[in-house]
Formats: C-alpha cells, sequence, structure tokens
C-alpha cells in the first residue's frame, strides 16, 4: 500500500477495504439500533475514530466507515 512520509509518522494513501460477512454487518445494525439508545458505539482502535454507516435494508451491499478503513460485504436482508 503507498505511504507517505508526515511529521506524525508513516501515513497510507490509499484506504483499505475490508470484507466482512453478512452474518457480522447485521450484527452491527442489530448492535447499534439499540446502543444508540444508551449512548453506545463502535469505535476503530487504530485511528481512534467512531465507526459508522448509511445502509438502508434494501441495499445489496452494506458499507461501514471509520477514519482509516472500508468495512463492505453483502447485504443479509436483500436474497442474490
Amino acid at each position: 500500500m503507498p505511504q507517505i512520509w508526515t511529521p506524525g509518522g508513516m501515513v497510507d494513501t490509499e484506504r483499505q477495504e475490508v470484507q466482512v460477512p453478512a452474518q457480522w454487518l447485521q450484527a452491527c445494525a442489530d448492535f447499534a439500533e439499540d446502543a444508540a439508545d444508551i449512548g453506545w458505539g463502535l469505535h476503530c482502535s487504530r485511528c481512534k475514530q467512531d465507526i459508522s454507516g448509511r445502509n438502508a435494508s434494501a441495499d445489496k451491499h452494506w458499507k461501514l466507515e471509520c477514519a482509516c478503513r472500508t468495512y463492505i460485504g453483502n447485504s443479509s436482508m436483500v436474497r442474490s
């Protein structure tokens, strides 16, 4: 992966895409539905940013993102 040097250290210049199973994305969606009520969320331990997504149940592919990575997979709600 291409990198550049910054005063804070080496930084990747391309966003990493991580393929994840539909069941994992569904578990994240289920968690997010209730977690927001009590102020919980998902947080990336690498970049220290929140993980968020804007997915509809009708979308064929779901995507979550933090500041350093994109997590993508098929929706478990839509059958091919």
